[in-house]
């Protein structure tokens, strides 16, 4: 059984562009789990790819360039110090780079300022040569100010700033919180991320859900990260 189990666990149930998760990455969305940079990268690939003037930056910054033509941008950000995701969202044409954290704490506010700073720095080092041709965009980037933008930032629990990374990315600047449900929103994260039809999926679902019945006795891959 335990063999099995890694090897499920370590093949991939997505694909889509350069990202992929695997298994064991779908695992960080069971219940009081913090998601992983993988189930992010992927989900706001899918979220973005068809726009053509807001676009996200990969927790890794492996990119496809195409700042001149960006309005937008969402870098998705993990506080090592605090294990927390935040969103920085940075407007080109507002020049502001407004964080949106589900945690708001004057206390750690300074460090969030800090790590939006540093985001941007890297911005800036990743596009030096666009930036070198349009001198107006290098302007704008270069006096960008960082904010907290003046709403009601929803406070979600400890284990679900990834999920409010993901919705505020879904849902820029709308009331999306109404009604919201973790578990749910975990569930249907999941199934987006095996089911969707533009994602290259591997259809290890079904055996993976046969190997967690006969392991627990209660067929439900929200259980998976109790294996």
């Amino acid at each position: 059984m335990a063999l099995t189990t890694r090897c499920i666990f370590s093949h991939q149930v997505a694909k889509y562009g350069e990202f992929s998760i695997s298994c064991w990455d779908i695992c960080c969305l069971s219940p009081m789990c913090k998601l992983y940079s993988e189930v992010i990268n992927i989900s706001a690939a899918y979220l973005y790819e068809r726009q053509s003037d807001c676009w996200f930056m990969p927790t890794f910054y492996g990119i496809i360039k195409r700042l001149i033509w960006t309005t937008c941008i969402f870098i998705p950000i993990y506080d090592s110090v605090e294990d927390h995701w935040f969103l920085l969202v940075i407007n080109i044409t507002e020049t502001e780079a407004e964080i949106w954290d589900s945690h708001r704490d004057g206390v750690k506010e300074n460090h969030r300022r800090e790590c939006a700073i540093a985001a941007i720095v890297q911005l800036h080092k990743v596009f030096a040569d666009e930036l070198r041709m349009f001198p107006e965009l290098y302007m704008k980037l270069s006096s960008i100010k960082v904010i907290y933008p003046e709403v009601d930032q929803f406070v979600v629990n400890i284990f679900d700033p990834g999920i409010y990374v993901l919705k505020n990315m879904q849902h820029y600047r709308k009331r999306w919180y109404h009604g919201f449900h973790s578990a749910g929103q975990r569930v249907r994260l999941t199934l987006e991320l095996i089911n969707n039809p533009k994602m290259k999926s591997f259809m290890l679902f079904v055996p993976l859900y046969q190997l967690m019945s006969n392991y627990m006795k209660q067929p439900t891959i929200i259980l998976l990260h109790h294996i």
